[in-house]
């Protein structure tokens, strides 16, 4: 059954995302988020801030280097979990 709505012909479900058809881009993006914060606002935040790389930063060189894994901390790993979770639903859609 079609949708009477000329953007998005194939209609409104909570269980797809919406598919983007080259029209309506703002209407489709507001969608969209609506779509992944209902399944965790979390995934929403990691894609508007972008990966994170859990780092260290020497105080007295003032320089930045990519922290081990085994020194990673929990909002590290977390942090981490989404952007995994951001990739996964990319790839899905």
């Amino acid at each position: 059954m079609s949708s009477s709505n000329p953007l998005f012909p194939e209609g409104n479900s909570i269980h797809r995302p919406p598919i983007f058809n080259g029209k309506g881009y703002h209407y489709w993006k507001t969608r969209m988020q609506v779509f992944i914060e209902v399944i965790d606002l979390n995934i929403w935040e990691a894609i508007e801030i972008g990966p994170h790389i859990p780092t260290i930063v020497d105080v007295s060189t003032s320089t930045t280097t990519q922290k081990p894994r085994d020194k990673w901390t929990g909002e590290d790993r977390r942090r981490i979990q989404y952007d995994l979770k951001v990739e996964i639903f990319i790839q899905t859609i």
